[in-house]
């Protein structure tokens, strides 16, 4: 087997050393060789992996529509076939043994000649392949035409042949000296003709072959025609609008610069002209020498506006300059109608610059004479449409810059529509608007200029628009300087001493070191904002004097020295005070107090303060008089606070609901009751004020009685003394808080007492010290009544009824107060709902039939009196009773005092304010409306109801001791006949179910 192998293989390695012609000769040799194979391998024949396809050959790549050409295989073994990627542009014969086969061109293109090896039990096809193109049959070269005799220099000369068919190439030549300007490699040639005569040749090709070559024989006419010249008919300087005629020398044919063929042209621009001549038979001449022929402009603008433009605005006219006899015309008048700004309008100004101060079409013309004389046919224009501008704004008011807002002007006369002004000046701004008037604001110090525009058109300016410095007035010592006096809008400042005797207003104030400034009793000084007292200054306020400021968050800085006088004090006297100023010590307000009579409230009792401490903002303190005072004669007492003013949002104590605290006014102001209970809704309205008016009881431990507590709330006042009496606070509290005052007060909730510069007054109502709140909402239908009872050992106690707008008949804790019934003598009060009140507010609107009920307290019996202390509004001129119903009398207080005797004791039914009479006469008989009639005889007293039954009975002596009282009767008649009583007046009370009560006098006998 081995062996038969070796051979197999050798065979194959041997056998394509040979060349191998004859085909029967080589078909024995492969019958042999697969015999061979047979015998060795009668399974499978075997693949000779070196055979090669070789390299596909030909004497040329390209091939002419229906000519053929022989290829082959280059070193590729025998055997394959052959083909063409595309029979249609070129096919393959091939001979009887398929190795040389013929390639003939079918039609134009690209094609692949492929030869493919494939040998028996190979699974690899081997090829190769030759690219080649096709042409179309090259047409033949029709003749050269163009002009046989030139002459030298002609140029754009064309010589061309017919289109050749299939060509690909067109090759011209041509003489030497000529140039061929275009159409190398085309059918058409543009040349320029040099100086030597000879043939133009052409070859024409493409890939698969060339024509022959194309001649045509071009000769030189050597005979050129003369260089003509040119004649001018008259000066070649024209005017405007004028005329030349250039002639030429005579000759055959003509040709201008202009294009024209004659042998005249006239001309009428400026410009060169020349002419070419030629004589028959000849070459064309060279051009003649040039004739420059100039024409003087007419007038031009050179500058001139675009139109429109606005009036009052600067319009330059220019014309061509260097002329003479500039003419100019202008239309209107002169400083009515335009303004020349620059340049003229004389005759040698060429440029001029108008402001239009009219609107309308205006059309300005020039016209001039040159130095040749010449001059415009027609003058040139310029039209130019002017829009009336705006009037310039007018100044109205102008403000100064001051201390709290900036300067601002006023103007007016400003155009209709949308406008804009632009401002210039100390600072620029624009602004735009509607409407005839505008204030221009937030204008510092400085001057202004003001122009309107409307959409196209401006104004011209308003000028020195001035906006002075007037935020500061500056006291000297002895005038204020510039004239700038002080008002809210001006800071104010002292460089000179000063003392103030009228109320003083200003934006914020300060005093310079080594200035002494004061303000006088009554006189206030307003600060919008802070105080700022400078070290070695002072700024001292006598007593009833105030500082009120406006803006809560200014800080004060600088001591001030605030006085405030309590009046006609004994040594045992206890003054109430707050401080208004921090930080303020105790001891300091009263040094000569004894060291343990300094105390403050705890809501429950009175707790001795170390005099060393600052005194709390907001809190009060009562400090005894100084020991060094008697305790029979009163005299004044003068504090001096010294400190910081405070001022603004101040928080105070913070209070337990249902116990009383003692609260303190924080400013050097007064304090507006109304305005504090408002920013304090959760305390009880009404305000009670030490007026120490009664005289201190010595011996033991000293004893007070809150008879000399003033009350306040919405509703008013009550007072602690009777007019007449020469305490020391006899008027009724008025609704203001003195500076340094501290007044009780009491929590319905929990809370902190806030304090605010909203709350603050000047003027008269920092003069009563002690000092309560302002009345709440009064109007002309809110009306007071104030009563005192009194008798005449000194007991007195006040108490008040008011009908007022946003009072109600129940409680109401703004309006209606409480009695302090601290006394131990007496008390007087009206009822409401089993409760007491010192001041009692009811509802709008008053009518006479409302009833309220009086009580009484007293250890001491005998004689009181009550009577009208003061009435306002409605009650003023109203009839106001007192029912005793205890005596049944019911008495006119307009008409005078209620007198009446008392048993020690507490009395609350006893007493009635009425403000119609309800008495039913002083006869046997008496019909009332409930038809109630009342009968003595003959000591039997007869009681009969027509309508109602009867609920009680009491009968009362005319010291109203009780002799009677019958309850729950519940019976329209009624007889008593037991009474134990001698003959003497008596008084019977009788109450109805409907809950109406009758009291009589009647005569028991």
């Amino acid at each position: 087997m081995i062996l038969k192998l070796l051979l197999s293989i050798l065979f194959f390695i041997i056998l394509p050393i040979f060349k191998i012609s004859s085909i029967k000769f080589r078909s024995k040799i492969i019958f042999a060789a697969l015999f061979i194979g047979f015998s060795f391998n009668n399974v499978q024949a075997q693949c000779n992996s070196g055979a090669t396809a070789g390299v596909v050959s030909s004497n040329t790549d390209k091939i002419c529509v229906g000519s053929t050409e022989d290829f082959w295989s280059a070193g590729g073994w025998g055997g394959g076939t052959w083909s063409s990627s595309n029979p249609s542009i070129a096919e393959v014969t091939t001979s009887g043994n398929g190795n040389n086969p013929k390639v003939k061109g079918i039609a134009p293109g690209t094609v692949d000649i492929i030869y493919t090896l494939t040998q028996s039990g190979c699974s690899v096809v081997k090829t190769s392949k030759k690219t080649i193109t096709v042409y179309g049959a090259l047409g033949a070269t029709g003749n050269i035409s163009g002009v046989s005799v030139q002459c030298n220099g002609n140029t754009s000369q064309v010589y061309s042949v017919p289109v050749v068919t299939n060509a690909v190439t067109y090759t011209w030549t041509v003489p030497s000296g000529w140039t061929i300007v275009s159409g190398q490699n085309t059918n058409s040639i543009t040349t320029t003709i040099g100086s030597g005569s000879g043939n133009i040749t052409l070859a024409v090709a493409n890939g698969c072959k060339t024509n022959n070559l194309e001649y045509y024989y071009v000769g030189i006419n050597s005979n050129k025609t003369v260089k003509p010249t040119i004649t001018a008919s008259g000066s070649t300087s024209l005017c405007a609008g004028g005329s030349v005629i250039l002639t030429s020398s005579i000759q055959d044919s003509y040709l201008w610069s202009t294009g024209e063929t004659t042998r005249s042209i006239t001309v009428s621009t400026a410009g060169t002209y020349t002419v070419k001549t030629t004589k028959s038979g000849y070459c064309p001449s060279d051009l003649s020498n040039p004739v420059n022929v100039t024409v003087s402009a007419a007038p031009t603008f050179t500058v001139s506006p675009s139109s429109p433009v606005c009036a009052n605005t600067n319009v330059t006219y220019t014309t061509q300059s260097g002329k003479t006899n500039y003419a100019w015309s202008i239309p209107g008048t002169a400083g009515n109608d335009y303004t020349i700004i620059s340049g003229g309008i004389g005759t040698g100004s060429n440029t001029v610059t108008l402001q239009w101060k009219t609107g309308g079409s205006k059309t300005v013309t020039i016209n001039y004479r040159n130095s040749d004389g010449c001059i415009a046919v027609v003058p040139t224009s310029s039209t130019t449409n002017v829009n009336a501008a705006p009037t310039a704004p007018i100044a109205g008011a102008i403000n100064p810059s001051t201390c709290t807002a900036s300067g601002s002007v006023t103007l007016t006369g400003l155009p209709t529509g949308t406008w804009t002004l632009t401002q210039t000046g100390s600072f620029p701004n624009s602004i735009t608007n509607t409407g005839s008037s505008y204030t221009v604001t937030n204008l510092a110090v400085g001057t202004y200029n003001f122009t309107v525009s409307n959409g196209s058109c401006t104004s011209s300016p308003l000028s020195n628009v001035q906006i002075a410095d007037q935020s500061t007035a500056t006291w000297n010592g002895t005038l204020w300087e510039a004239g700038i006096t002080p008002n809210a809008t001006k800071k104010v400042v002292f460089t000179g001493s000063y003392t103030m005797t009228s109320d003083l207003e200003a934006c914020s104030c300060t005093i310079n070191s080594g200035v002494n400034v004061s303000v006088a009793t009554g006189v206030t000084l307003k600060i919008t904002n802070a105080v700022n007292v400078a070290a070695g200054a002072s700024l001292t306020f006598e007593d009833s004097s105030s500082l009120l400021q406006v803006n809560d968050a200014s800080v004060n800085t600088g001591i001030i020295t605030y006085k405030r006088i309590s009046k006609k004090i004994r040594q045992a006297d206890f003054v109430y005070w707050s401080t208004p100023v921090s930080p303020q010590k105790l001891i300091d307000v009263s040094p000569g107090t004894q060291y343990n009579m300094y105390m403050g409230f705890t809501g429950t009792n009175w707790l001795v303060t170390d005099r060393n401490t600052d005194m709390m903002v907001g809190k009060g303190y009562i400090i005894r008089g100084p020991q060094n005072y008697s305790n029979t004669a009163r005299t004044d007492y003068q504090a001096s606070f010294k400190g910081v003013p405070n001022n603004g949002t101040i928080s105070g104590e913070t209070l337990q609901a249902g116990k009383f605290y003692l609260i303190g006014n924080p400013y050097p102001s007064a304090l507006k009751a109304s305005a504090f209970l408002a920013g304090n809704s959760f305390m009880n309205g009404t305000l009670y004020f030490w007026t120490h008016n009664t005289p201190v009881v010595l011996g033991g431990a000293y004893q007070y009685t809150t008879s000399d507590y003033a009350a306040y709330n919405l509703t008013g006042g009550t007072g602690t003394a009777p007019s007449a009496n020469a305490g020391n606070n006899n008027s009724t509290p008025s609704g203001y808080i003195a500076a340094g005052q501290s007044f009780f007060a009491s929590a319905a909730t929990d809370g902190t007492v806030q304090f605010n510069n909203g709350m603050r007054e000047g003027g008269a109502k920092n003069d009563q010290f002690f000092k309560p709140g302002k009345t709440g909402k009064v109007t002309t239908e809110d009306a007071h009544i104030w009563l005192n009872l009194t008798n005449d050992k000194g007991a007195f106690k006040q108490m008040l009824v008011g009908y007022i707008d946003g009072a109600t008949n129940g409680f109401d804790k703004n309006y209606d107060g409480p009695t302090f019934d601290g006394n131990i003598y007496v008390d007087f009060y009206s009822v409401n709902n089993q409760d007491k009140f010192t001041i009692q507010g009811r509802s709008q609107p008053f009518a006479d039939s409302d009833v309220v009920p009086l009580g009484y307290r007293t250890t001491i019996a005998g004689d009181f009196t009550i009577s009208i202390d003061q009435a306002d509004g409605n009650l003023e001129n109203q009839a106001v009773y007192i029912e005793d119903k205890t005596t049944g009398v019911i008495h006119d207080l307009k008409a005078g005092k209620f007198t009446f005797t008392t048993a020690a004791g507490n009395f609350n039914d006893r007493l009635v304010l009425l403000y119609t009479n309800k008495t039913l006469g002083t006869g046997d008989f008496a019909n009332t409306e409930n038809d109630l009639i009342v009968s003595v005889k003959e000591k039997v007293i007869k009681v009969n109801s027509a309508k109602e039954s009867i609920q009680q009975i009491s009968i009362f002596d005319i010291t109203g001791k009780t002799l009677y009282t019958k309850n729950k009767i519940e019976a329209t008649d009624f007889q008593i006949s037991n009474l134990q009583s001698g003959n003497q007046v008596l008084f019977i009370k009788v109450t109805l179910e409907n809950g109406f009560i009758l009291s009589k006098k009647i005569i028991f006998n």
